[in-house]
């Protein structure tokens, strides 16, 4: 499906489970393929199929928990990654979609606790650290905004991105895009963020965006101001609508 020929693909799921239609893995990528066709009903009837022929498959729960999640079912999304990690505890990709669903649910404390997993378990999971810092920087309660730790995961995963390469993931802007929630967002001064002078977009509204960047740390403006993986970090957070 690298090419994403959705259709043609689930064509060739549908001979492949006609020959054999006990082949877990098939229903899966199958699902898979509804799911990127944005079929989430579907992809959550072929996941449950994978699921019941290999009630096992750690792979097919987190699917379908991002087919339910995609749906804004958060509670069986989390159920379904509750079942990921249990029979694979070391699922990072779980934990950090979990950590999402909690987030959407406003259980804030066990989004950051599950991020902090899937970066335990994978140090170099650069979506995990961009979404954690987003949280920590503009989470809606403040007793769970930290700036300072938001900008040492921000970091975090600047750095990977530099080591890695233009293909690492880059959610944090296209988030904060799409919120549309960050009005009169001041830096975080003075509390050693590296982090300056953020100024309202060119229509004085929408999220802040960075005019001017330090680092302290060995990364350069250009690299924090121009990379899409930077995460804008806010301290005055204030809902739309």
């Amino acid at each position: 499906m690298l090419k994403k020929e959705y259709d043609k693909a689930i064509k060739d799921y549908d001979e492949a489970l006609r020959l054999d239609p006990r082949y877990a893995q098939t229903f899966y990528e199958r699902g898979l393929a509804w799911r990127n066709k944005k079929d989430y009903d579907k992809a959550i009837k072929d996941y449950d199929e994978a699921i019941r022929l290999d009630p096992k498959y750690a792979t097919a729960f987190y699917g379908r928990g991002i087919a339910r999640a995609l749906k804004k079912e958060y509670e069986k999304a989390i159920k379904d990654y509750d079942d990921a990690i249990r029979l694979s505890p070391k699922y990072a990709f779980a934990f950090r979609e979990r950590a999402v669903a909690h987030g959407n649910l406003k259980e804030y404390a066990r989004a950051l606790a599950d991020y902090e997993a899937a970066v335990r378990i994978d140090p170099k999971y650069a979506a995990a650290l961009a979404d954690q810092a987003w949280l920590l920087a503009t989470c809606s309660d403040a007793r769970f905004r930290d700036g300072k730790k938001a900008v040492t995961a921000s970091a975090a995963s600047l750095r990977v991105e530099r080591l890695e390469g233009p293909h690492a993931p880059q959610y944090p802007r296209r988030r904060l895009r799409r919120s549309g929630r960050f009005q009169g967002s001041r830096p975080l001064a003075n509390e050693g963020t590296g982090i300056s002078q953020l100024r309202q977009d060119e229509r004085g509204h929408g999220p802040a965006t960075p005019q001017a960047v330090r680092s302290g740390d060995g990364l350069s403006p250009e690299l924090l101001g121009g990379t899409m993986n930077v995460c804008w970090i806010v301290s005055c957070w204030k809902p739309a609508c």
